[in-house]
C-alpha cells in the first residue's frame, strides 16, 4: 500500500500541487502553441523569431534539473508505474485511460 508522504493540509501538499497545476497550464498552452504553428501560414522569418523567443523563455527555467533517471516530485503513482517513452513522448494506452487521456 502506498502512503503519500504529505497529506492535504501540509504546506508542502500545497505547494506541490500548485506546481503540478503550473505545469499542467504550461503544457496546455504550450501544445495550443504547437498546434499553431503546424497549422499556420505565417513566414519562415516570423517563425524563426518566434522559435528565438521560446529559447528565451526557456532560459527562464533556472532551477535544478533533475537527471534522466530522477523522479520527478511532481509524479504520482496511485496505479503503479507509469510508463513514459522519452523519444516518442508516449504514455501507455492503459495508463491514457487511467489518466482519463
Amino acid at each position: 500500500m502506498n502512503t503519500p508522504l504529505t497529506t492535504p493540509n501540509d504546506p508542502a501538499a500545497k505547494d506541490l500541487e500548485r506546481q503540478r497545476e503550473a505545469i499542467a497550464t504550461l503544457g496546455h498552452e504550450l501544445r495550443l502553441l504547437v498546434d499553431a504553428t503546424v497549422r499556420t501560414t505565417a513566414s519562415p522569418e516570423s517563425l524563426n523569431n518566434l522559435a528565438d523567443g521560446v529559447r528565451t523563455l526557456t532560459g527562464q527555467l533556472t532551477n535544478r534539473r533533475r537527471g534522466p533517471a530522477e523522479i520527478p516530485e511532481v509524479d504520482e503513482f496511485p496505479g503503479g508505474v507509469r510508463l513514459y517513452r522519452r523519444h516518442t513522448f508516449a504514455i501507455r494506452s492503459q495508463d491514457r485511460l487511467r489518466l482519463g487521456k
